[in-house]
C-alpha cells in the first residue's frame, strides 16, 4: 500500500512538473501556427519569443527565489509567495504580446487574440491571488486546450460524416482526459483544494470561450 501511495505521489509531481504552466504557452503558439500551415521558421521564431517570455523570465525568478531562500519549492505552495512571480509574469506577458505584434504574420488577427487572452488572464489570475489561491495549472491547461480546440475549429468546417466527428470527439475526449490528470495531480499533492482546481478549471475553460466568441461576434476574429 505504501509503494502504492509513493508511485501515486511521484506521478502527481511528474504531471504537475511536466503540464506546467511555463511551458504551455510556446506549445500553444507553435501549435497554432503548425494549424494554419505556417512556415516553419515563422512556428520557431514565436515559439521561440513564447519561449523567453513566458517560460524562461519566470524560470529565472523563480531560480533566485529559491536560491535566496524566499521561496521553499519550485511549486509555490504559500499564495504570498506568488505575488511577484505573478507580477513578473504579467510583464512577460505583455512583453510578449508587443513582440509577437511585431513579428507574427500567419493567421495574425487570432495569434493576437491568443496573447492577449494570455496576458489578460495572467493579470485576472494575480488579482484573484491577492485574495485567494486559485489553481494556475488547472487554469492554464484548461485555456491551453480551450484555445487550442478553438484555433483548430476555424481551420476546418464542421463534421460532416461519422469519421471526422468521431476524431472530433476523440480529442475532446484526450483533452479532458488531460485536464483531469493536471486537477488529480494538483490535489494529491495537496497544493489545492478541491474548491481552489476546480475554480482554476472554469476559469481556464470561461474566460477565453467568452473573450474568443466575443471577440468573433464583434468581427475581430
Amino acid at each position: 500500500m505504501a509503494a502504492r501511495v509513493h508511485t501515486a505521489d511521484r506521478l502527481a509531481r511528474a504531471i504537475a512538473y511536466v503540464v506546467n504552466p511555463l511551458v504551455l504557452p510556446p506549445l500553444l503558439f507553435a501549435s497554432v501556427l503548425a494549424l494554419y500551415d505556417a512556415p516553419p521558421a515563422e512556428i520557431g521564431l514565436v515559439a521561440g519569443i513564447a519561449a523567453m517570455f513566458f517560460t524562461g523570465l519566470p524560470l529565472a525568478l523563480l531560480f533566485v527565489l529559491l536560491r535566496t531562500g524566499r521561496a521553499a519549492s519550485i511549486e509555490l505552495f504559500d499564495r504570498k509567495a506568488r505575488r511577484l512571480p505573478y507580477a513578473v509574469g504579467f510583464a512577460g506577458t505583455l512583453a510578449a504580446f508587443f513582440v509577437v505584434d511585431m513579428t507574427v504574420q500567419t493567421a495574425r488577427p487570432i495569434v493576437l487574440a491568443l496573447a492577449g487572452l494570455l496576458c489578460g488572464g495572467t493579470a485576472l489570475m494575480a488579482i484573484i491571488n491577492l485574495r485567494w489561491k486559485i489553481s494556475l495549472h488547472a487554469a492554464s491547461i484548461t485555456g491551453f486546450v480551450t484555445m487550442l480546440l478553438y484555433a483548430a475549429s476555424r481551420t476546418v468546417p464542421p463534421p460532416s460524416s461519422v469519421v471526422p466527428a468521431a476524431g472530433l470527439a476523440a480529442t475532446g475526449l484526450a483533452a479532458a482526459g488531460l485536464v483531469g490528470a493536471v486537477m488529480w495531480a494538483r490535489l494529491r499533492s495537496n497544493a489545492h483544494t478541491p474548491g481552489e482546481v476546480w475554480a482554476g478549471m472554469v476559469f481556464g475553460l470561461a474566460v477565453p470561450f467568452i473573450v474568443l466568441l466575443a471577440l468573433e461576434a464583434t468581427g475581430r476574429l
